[in-house]
């Protein structure tokens, strides 16, 4: 494969947003492009590989929902348990 697009792959997505029409291709489109987007984040922010099962956590600082920040070094030695959670009234 070369990566380029052919006549006949271009043929054939002008009959597939023919067949969906103006609105649903554009939000086909938005919905690519979105993917596309949260590919490349993660991309940006991986930051190594995982660290080993059993092996200490590296340390982080993360926002509290008071608006203070708590450290797992300020943790060390105790039980912690992570909650992700969205944020109320956000999509997700």
């Amino acid at each position: 494969m070369s990566g380029r697009a052919t006549s006949t792959d271009l043929r054939l997505l002008r009959r597939f947003l023919a067949a969906l029409g103006y609105t649903w291709a554009m939000i086909w489109a938005g919905l690519m492009l979105l993917g596309a987007l949260a590919v490349l984040a993660a991309l940006r922010f991986r930051s190594g590989p995982a660290p080993a099962v059993g092996s200490p956590a590296p340390d982080f600082t993360l926002p509290c929902q008071d608006g203070s920040t708590v450290s797992l070094a300020s943790l060390r030695g105790q039980w912690v348990v992570l909650y992700f959670y969205p944020k109320d009234k956000t999509p997700g």
